[in-house]
């Protein structure tokens, strides 16, 4: 007689080289969209992956060291995400940029709230039991400012204004929060639209 099917151990998946690594930021950013930054553990997502834990410590070093990598992988795809939808506007500019930045925001709160820090940030990365310091991931608002500062001419702005850059990125991360936390919609976009205007300094 056959072992029944649902009693069978589930076979574990076979991965390469970096294929885990890649896998695990896909999964765990999943997992954080649906269940907030607290659900992203190096057990639980060794057993959605039908991995040992071990091997995603090789990876990530600690859970700190997951919700970092995983916080860096979401705000790269953010960034690609709203300057490609601005330099592919008609008339590319701040606030298209800051309404698909928040428009990602108030879609993927969990997301945008791992990204700004919320269960990693502050706290050490100990691979192996050795303090390998702070982790290296900046916020989003520094990706926006950065960005920013990289794309000036692209986006109407004069080479090098580091002071605007700074400016709309503060804006634009402050107006995501503020939506995330029950800000109206219309209020939101009107201060994006008065963004452009605004001085520097």
């Amino acid at each position: 007689m056959k072992e029944p099917l649902t009693s069978r151990p589930r076979p574990k998946a076979r991965y390469h080289h970096g294929n885990l690594h890649e896998a695990a930021l896909r999964r765990g950013r999943e997992l954080v969209a649906l269940f907030g930054p607290d659900a992203l553990t190096l057990r639980g997502l060794a057993r959605d992956l039908g991995v040992t834990a071990t091997a995603l410590v090789y990876h990530f070093g600690s859970r700190a060291g997951l919700r970092s990598a995983v916080a860096a992988a979401v705000l790269a795809d953010l960034e690609k995400s709203a300057f490609t939808e601005a330099i592919g506007a008609a008339r590319a500019s701040p606030e298209v940029v800051g309404s698909a930045w928040v428009a990602y925001a108030e879609k993927n709160p969990f997301l945008y709230r791992l990204a700004s820090g919320e269960g990693w940030r502050d706290q050490p990365r100990v691979p192996n039991g050795v303090d390998a310091g702070p982790l290296k991931v900046p916020s989003p608002r520094r990706v926006l400012q950065s960005a920013f500062a990289r794309r000036t001419r692209r986006l109407g702005l004069p080479a090098g204004d580091q002071a605007r850059a700074e400016l709309y990125s503060f804006s634009i991360h402050g107006l995501a929060l503020a939506r995330m936390d029950g800000a109206g919609r219309d209020a939101v976009a009107h201060a994006l639209g008065q963004l452009a205007q605004a001085p520097p300094g």
